[in-house]
């Protein structure tokens, strides 16, 4: 179903005027746009970039894609702040190995994701 009013002809009313918001606004395809990616390495070698204060890393499910994409400039970020999901236990250990040369910290951990925070060591 790509709009709530088809979904509610078949099951009935869906939750509150929030939940048919959200709703709409996640399944609906109104646009294809094509972009270009790139790695958060070769980007920040590109535009020249050899320090970051923060990195907030939020991404659903694809936290070790991105710090990995950092390559050799993972240590040129002084913080990160990273979301992770935790029903995939090994991209949490990944990560904290991938950060050799941070502290670490982690919220959460025994909950459906937690928040690793990571400071460079002086």
């Amino acid at each position: 179903f790509h709009d709530i009013s088809t979904k509610e002809k078949e099951f009935g009313k869906i939750g509150s005027w929030f939940d048919r918001i959200v709703w709409n606004s996640v399944t609906k395809v109104t646009e294809h746009i094509p972009c270009k990616l790139y790695r958060i390495e070769d980007y920040l070698i590109h535009h020249k970039i050899d320090s970051v204060s923060l990195c907030k890393i939020d991404v659903e499910g694809c936290e070790e894609k991105v710090v990995r994409g950092f390559g050799s400039k993972i240590d040129i970020v002084d913080e990160y702040i990273i979301e992770i999901e935790n029903y995939r236990q090994t991209a949490l250990e990944n990560i904290v190995k991938f950060l050799k040369n941070y502290d670490i910290e982690i919220e959460n951990q025994d909950k459906p994701w937690c928040i690793l925070r990571a400071k460079k060591r002086n």
